[in-house]
């Protein structure tokens, strides 16, 4: 959420009504200002639409996506081990034909 807030001040800190038109009102203005006021992980479209109203390039988004599935993917992994239904890892192992 740092980095979001601070790509925003990066891109001139427009207002968040200015920020929902330039994202297509595809994110309300209320919506981004809770998001970008808050610590807690935004889903992914929120993430995107605060990029693109920045003006931000495909190469901006992509970094953005990558780095939000991360996140997500530890929170996940995280709260799976909190409450102890985190499974081993499987090991795969070749198929062999038998005649």
């Amino acid at each position: 959420m740092v980095a979001l807030r601070r790509y925003r001040i990066w891109a001139g800190e427009m207002s968040y009504r200015e920020m929902a038109h330039q994202c297509g009102g595809t994110i309300g203005a209320s919506t981004l200002c809770t998001a970008l006021g808050s610590d807690e992980l935004p889903t992914l479209g929120v993430v995107l639409a605060v990029v693109t109203a920045c003006g931000g390039s495909e190469q901006h988004q992509k970094h953005f996506a990558t780095a939000w599935r991360k996140l997500r993917l530890a929170r996940e992994e995280g709260a799976e081990l909190r409450a102890g239904t985190a499974e081993a890892p499987r090991v795969l192992r070749p198929v062999t034909a038998t005649a």
